[in-house]
């Protein structure tokens, strides 16, 4: 039994070439090899297994922690076979069964390309499985999931990635089109997600919740100002009720939502437009380029400067 799982290879978005002209990565593999490295990735991922055997580890003990205790768990491991699906979130530690015949797909994405897209606001269960992890960080978000599919599915699934690859390809290729196949991808694994999860709840928050996440993302769209009041208005709840609902099920209050939301529509600026930080600072509503740079940083986790030279091809 592994007990720790010390990280031998780091992957970034700049190791894969994820970008702003190349949101979605996607690569074949056949068999793992016997010198198959623990690793772990600064970006969302979805395995598709299509034949062969093989188990998967994931440590639940973060990187930076050091040696685990004698109460640290084990990692969690589960058998892969034909049809299983495993969707994983960032900085989590994990690893392949080596010298085993598991072929498959591999998928790597970046989420912010996707997070404002209208058509995603009623997706519940898209949403939480592909963005929770991005979208409310402070939310203990499941690092791991696996499913299966149905072989009916497993050729639709591979049909959407053939065509991405294909476009992907071209001279000149639509990140539009790409962006179609990749939503209708991600829905048909939240259609078998949803059929094979026995006992799960396709609606983690409350509607008061979920209410005053559409609201705030809303508001976050139109470049309006946060207002307390009117959001409690709008849910149908006292503020003080709701600040209460909505911290114990995202991890985050109403406003520190907003801000994030905020910050993340920065990034889609940035990733899709030359505009200068004081033009995108009064886009999204920041006083100035100082306050929003800030605010992007405590967010983002970097600057914006920092944020376009890395992911803007």
């Amino acid at each position: 039994m592994i007990l720790y799982m010390k990280v031998e290879l780091h992957r970034t978005v700049e190791a894969v070439n994820l970008s702003n002209k190349r949101p979605v990565h996607i690569f074949p593999f056949k068999g793992i090899p016997h010198d198959v490295k623990v690793h772990q990735h600064d970006f969302h991922s979805i395995i598709l297994a299509t034949s062969g055997r093989s188990k998967f580890y994931a440590d639940p003990i973060p990187p930076t922690t050091g040696k685990p205790s004698d109460s640290t768990p084990p990692p969690s491991h589960w058998d892969l076979e034909q049809g299983s699906v495993i969707l994983g979130i960032p900085g989590i530690v994990r690893k392949f069964h080596p010298g085993t015949d598991l072929a498959g797909m591999g998928v790597f994405y970046l989420t912010e390309w996707l997070m404002g897209e209208t058509l995603l606001r009623d997706q519940k269960t898209l949403e939480y499985l592909f963005f929770g992890a991005s979208r409310f960080p402070s939310l203990a978000v499941e690092p791991i999931r696996t499913f299966s599919v149905s072989l009916k599915t497993q050729e639709f699934l591979l049909h959407c990635l053939n065509e991405i690859q294909l476009e992907s390809l071209s001279p000149h290729p639509s990140l539009f089109e790409i962006k179609l196949i990749f939503l209708r991808f991600l829905h048909r694994l939240v259609v078998s997600y949803e059929e094979t999860m026995s006992g799960f709840d396709a609606d983690p928050f409350r509607a008061e919740v979920w209410a005053a996440i559409h609201l705030i993302d809303k508001w976050v769209q139109e470049h309006r100002e946060f207002d307390a009041q009117e959001l409690s208005r709008g849910v149908g709840c006292s503020a003080g009720h709701l600040y209460r609902l909505f911290g114990a099920a995202t991890g985050l209050s109403p406003t520190g939502y907003f801000q994030r939301r905020r910050m993340q529509a920065a990034s889609q600026i940035l990733l899709d437009s030359d505009a200068n930080l004081t033009e995108i600072a009064y886009q999204i509503g920041c006083t100035d380029s100082a306050h929003f740079s800030r605010l992007f940083r405590r967010e983002m986790k970097m600057t914006p400067s920092a944020y376009r030279k890395r992911f803007q091809a």
